[in-house]
């Protein structure tokens, strides 16, 4: 990986991540049925009991282990689209339009009275024939026109320059947000391989498990052998619906938000929080840009409207010459002596 997946690159991440989860999945129900029976023998023999108790919770046959792996599949389902939202837009889609802020850039500058073009720099050429005419219509192109000009074309570059900060900003948050979602996929799938050990052999982790009432893994082996999977798909279905409801959501490059847990549903758990918390991020750098492109707009707004009211050409736009509509430019121009 570069600095970030690629759309096909984080979809396979998230299906590799389905894998996982149902995987670490299947270790906690198989730790979750080893700690109710370890549990029960433990009670069995507190009761005055010797030998071997029988088994609180049977292993699953084989029916019933594969309708748990399509549970399983329904349930870890979403997980493809949510990454899929972090797809878009791609930093790349900014190229065009920072091409095109440079060439104005380059074409007008961002120095007063510097234009960086040579076709635009006529302007000097024509002002300096203006200056051996005389009457009204000189008077008014040279004033409202050729001598404004440069400091005009320069504010043209200075906003052009404005704009190419922004969208190079806002191309840097999305490329932050492409590779942070990157290195939540990757972490995510590597605290699910660690999801399900145990220490020393004991049962701690199924300890765990079975005191988490909403563990998918517990509410899916308390089926009784032989029973329907509609009970936990409503238990599923209310997990499922707290957990997305928080959505597809860049985060500091030193902050590192950790997305271990003991079971599957607390690291997918993490893995949201951690996916909302750069989606937040993003909204508020974006925010940054807003606000800063919102502000330039109402002061050049401002600008452009007092010029219009005092009918003089303003920083921006230059008022349109007499010349321009004169049916007999003569009446108006005479030759110096």
């Amino acid at each position: 990986m570069g600095s970030y997946y690629s759309p096909s690159e984080l979809d396979d991440k998230a299906h590799e991540i389905i894998k996982e989860a149902k995987a670490a999945t299947i270790r906690d129900a198989e730790s979750y049925r080893d700690a109710v029976n370890a549990k029960y023998q433990t009670d069995y023999n507190n009761a005055g009991n010797t030998g071997t108790a029988p088994p609180a919770m049977m292993p699953i046959g084989p029916d019933e282990e594969k309708e748990f792996e399509g549970w399983l599949d329904t349930y870890f389902d979403w997980i493809p689209p949510a990454y899929a939202d972090y797809t878009k837009p791609q930093p790349e889609g900014f190229d065009s339009i920072i091409s095109a802020c440079k060439s104005v850039e380059t074409t007008f500058g961002q120095s007063d009275g510097a234009i960086g073009n040579s076709d635009t720099s006529y302007i000097n050429k024509a002002e300096s024939e203006m200056g051996e005419w005389l009457g009204s219509l000189s008077e008014n192109l040279q004033n409202n026109f050729l001598v404004p000009f440069p400091v005009i074309a320069s504010n043209h570059g200075k906003i052009a320059q404005m704009l190419r900060m922004a969208m190079e900003g806002t191309q840097n948050i999305y490329a932050g947000q492409k590779r942070d979602i990157s290195e939540c996929a990757d972490q995510t799938i590597d605290a699910l391989k660690d999801v399900g050990g145990r220490d020393g052999g004991s049962e701690s982790m199924g300890l765990t498990i079975l005191g988490a009432l909403t563990s998918i893994a517990g509410a899916a082996l308390a089926i009784p052998s032989g029973g329907t999977s509609l009970a936990v798909t409503g238990v599923v279905l209310a997990t499922i619906g707290a957990g997305t409801s928080i959505g597809g959501q860049l985060v500091p490059a030193d902050q590192t938000l950790p997305l271990g847990g003991d079971t599957a549903d607390d690291v997918i758990s993490n893995m949201l929080d951690r996916m909302s918390d750069i989606c937040t991020k993003v909204y508020d750098k974006e925010q940054d840009v807003c606000d800063v492109l919102s502000k330039n707009y109402d002061l050049l707004s401002t600008l452009r409207q007092l010029a219009n009211a005092k009918g003089e050409s303003g920083p921006v736009v230059p008022l349109r010459p007499t010349i321009a509509d004169s049916k007999d430019p003569t009446s108006g121009l005479t030759p110096r002596d």
